[in-house]
């Protein structure tokens, strides 16, 4: 009995380069696309007052995030700039002395989390992932965990 292969013939190595290159390509330019409308949102947002009224509408939000109202603009700062800018806000803010010891675990666990939420899915949007599988789990895996980690605060007391 003789085995019998069958032999795919495949692309030449250049055809194939070239497609990953123009894939690639496509696919950056419309990263480089959402990135700049982002920065460019956001700058009008900070610049026209808009985040403040953001925040205002999104305190249910971070109330059922376990966050106080004194951590929810910074919670909004990180998760939408992004932990760079967000880090600036919040280090102001802990000098002033603003913010308890339990606050800033939360927040920091809560944005551990959730930083860059419309960032990191516009971005992972460009692949096809449904948006449900990009925001859902997030949200829910940092209640959570502050819901833990009030608990464990509470009873270490």
């Amino acid at each position: 009995m003789a085995l019998h292969f069958d032999v795919m013939e495949s692309e030449p190595f250049l055809t194939a380069l070239r497609t990953w290159v123009v894939d690639t390509g496509v696919l950056l330019g419309k990263m480089f696309i959402i990135l700049m409308l982002i920065m460019v949102a956001l700058g009008i947002l900070r610049s026209t007052g808009w985040i403040e009224i953001l925040v205002r509408i999104l305190r249910p939000l971070t109330r059922l995030l376990g966050l106080s109202d004194r951590t929810a603009d910074l919670w909004f700062t990180a998760s939408m700039f992004g932990l760079t800018y967000g880090a600036g806000v919040i280090i102001q803010e802990v000098k002033r002395g603003l913010i308890s010891r339990d606050e800033l675990e939360s927040l920091h666990i809560s944005i551990g989390i959730n930083h860059s939420i419309v960032e990191d899915p516009a971005l992972l949007l460009t692949f096809g992932i449904s948006p449900l599988w990009l925001w859902v789990p997030r949200f829910v895996l940092a209640i959570l965990a502050i819901v833990d980690t009030i608990v464990v605060i509470v009873c270490s007391r």
